[in-house]
């Protein structure tokens, strides 16, 4: 335990020395070539003024902060890295109308012309929280999407919708579809943004995400299978609840508190909502007092507090609702997951499935599992990997690292 607060404590001292570590943003950046003409047309992004502001993220500031991050030996940074703000057009999906949504775009300072892309896509984070054009270095997500632009790779990163410059809107929670549609947007914003500024880069590309990353990964996967300015080499999902039908069924049969239920919840309102053919009262869904408690909530937009609910699924949902969804009668409510799930993509592109143990979290472990089963059954190649980590939420760093180690090797082949 002591060892424990020092740790914490040494952390602490080292974010609050960060801003000494880096160094301003350079008039040019090195792998713009100085020979080329300017381009003068309008690009359809735009550049957050905070992000002019911002400072070059080092690899010396990224080596320190690499001996906190727990349970994992990762590489060594190489590369200072440029964080730029991105705003860019997308349509949301509650009224089909174009918006604002915003993300992080990640540079590597180096001298290649062959720099390849990957499209990083985050888990669950409510929207009281910091999202990626909003995070500063720590033991979070944007630590890592930094650590690798340090070691070669040029990383779009989406806050989605609900976040940031959409921040007025609900974020439309394991949406598949408006999840794979704003983080492609974010990456063909990228690339504008790349090539107006002459940076360069090569066609070849990544996805990867974990947890809701998951859900936007592989809704992102069919979209970019489909774009040629980048090559999709090979997806990487983990902890992700990619079989809606699934997961629900699994949910409804626990017996057990599962602390992890009010991102059920705000997935079922997404779903309730979003979908034409439901638009239900609470009533239907959950038992009294639930149902009630929920209904009078102003909205659901992040993950509600657990007294407000009963933890455990035979005591929250209502049995009709819950058996009608087992039995396949809920039509109406079996088409809305599915049109939500891996099965309603075409694919084609690798994809490799990381799940952990027993994660009741997601249950992306019987959920990956009959994910890679169907992929192969379409001759899709597909490829499933139990982490070592015990939880949900460790699964995280060793995800990133075991498809860090997997993407070198596809780039070496």
């Amino acid at each position: 335990m002591g060892n424990l607060i020092i740790t914490r404590i040494l952390f602490l001292v080292l974010i609050s020395l960060l801003a000494f570590c880096s160094k301003s943003s350079p008039t040019e950046n090195p792998t713009q070539d100085p020979n080329m003409l300017e381009v003068t047309s309008e690009p359809k992004y735009s550049v957050l003024k905070s992000a002019e502001e911002k400072s070059i993220i080092t690899e010396s500031t990224l080596n320190l902060l690499r001996v906190f991050i727990p349970g994992y030996t990762i590489p060594k940074a190489q590369y200072d890295v440029q964080s730029i703000n991105i705003v860019y057009k997308t349509v949301e999906p509650w009224t089909n109308k174009s918006i604002d949504a915003s993300g992080v775009l990640l540079i590597p300072i180096l001298e290649k012309d062959d720099v390849p892309m990957i499209s990083l896509h985050h888990g669950t984070i409510d929207p009281s929280e910091v999202t990626p054009s909003q995070q500063g270095l720590g033991l979070n997500e944007i630590t890592l999407a930094n650590y690798y632009a340090s070691l070669g790779f040029i990383v779009s990163y989406p806050d989605y919708l609900g976040y940031g410059s959409s921040s007025t809107i609900k974020h439309p929670y394991e949406h598949l579809e408006s999840l794979g549609t704003t983080s492609h947007d974010m990456l063909k914003a990228s690339k504008e943004y790349l090539d107006a500024e002459l940076i360069k880069y090569s066609k070849e590309l990544f996805l990867i995400g974990y947890s809701e990353g998951g859900t936007a990964t592989i809704g992102h996967a069919e979209i970019a299978e489909d774009n040629f300015d980048f090559e999709l080499l090979h997806s990487f999902v983990g902890g992700g609840a990619y079989d809606k039908k699934l997961f629900f069924e699994l949910l409804s049969q626990k017996d057990y508190e599962i602390k992890n239920m009010p991102n059920f919840i705000w997935a079922l309102s997404t779903l309730n909502l979003m979908d034409e053919k439901l638009n239900r009262p609470w009533s239907e869904y959950l038992n009294e007092p639930f149902a009630e408690t929920i209904s009078n909530l102003d909205e659901i937009n992040g993950l509600i507090d657990t007294d407000l609910i009963d933890l455990n699924p035979q005591e929250l949902f209502k049995s009709q609702f819950a058996r009608s969804v087992l039995e396949g009668s809920d039509k109406d409510f079996i088409e809305a997951l599915d049109r939500n799930s891996i099965q309603s993509l075409k694919l084609e592109k690798p994809i490799s499935f990381y799940y952990v143990d027993k994660d009741e979290a997601t249950f992306s472990d019987d959920i990956s599992k009959k994910a890679h089963q169907y992929l192969l059954s379409l001759e899709v190649e597909s490829n499933l990997i139990e982490l070592e980590a015990e939880g949900h939420f460790a699964g995280a760093i060793e995800f990133y690292w075991d498809s860090y180690n997997d993407m070198i090797s596809i780039l070496e082949d």
